[in-house]
């Protein structure tokens, strides 16, 4: 027996989660941000620190906007997919950081 959604049309297998959309969209974008820091840029100081000093010349903020690209994908998918709660749980996910990308730059 498979769940049903807000609007009460049930999905073919029941899998539609708020955490499913959630979990990836807030944790993709840390980590392609490490990935393009790690590979554009080089320092001899810590992950961490070097990040704070790029976000404050304000190159970090093009790189943090290039890393949510993935969580758009990742919403526009599920909701292809006919996923409602999964796509709202990835455009929460990614909130946070578009907050950040503006405010860093």
């Amino acid at each position: 027996m498979s769940k049903s959604s807000w609007n009460n049309e049930t999905d073919g297998n029941g899998r539609d989660n708020f955490w499913m959309g959630f979990i990836p969209s807030f944790i993709l974008p840390f980590i392609i941000l490490v990935i393009i820091f790690k590979t554009k840029y080089t320092t001899e100081k810590p992950l961490f620190e070097a990040l704070y000093k790029f976000s404050a010349t304000g190159l970090l903020g093009k790189d943090l906007l290039a890393s949510t690209i993935i969580c758009f994908v990742l919403l526009f998918v599920f909701n292809i997919l006919k996923k409602e709660r999964a796509s709202m749980g990835a455009f929460v996910g990614v909130v946070p950081y578009i907050i950040l990308t503006f405010w860093i730059m």
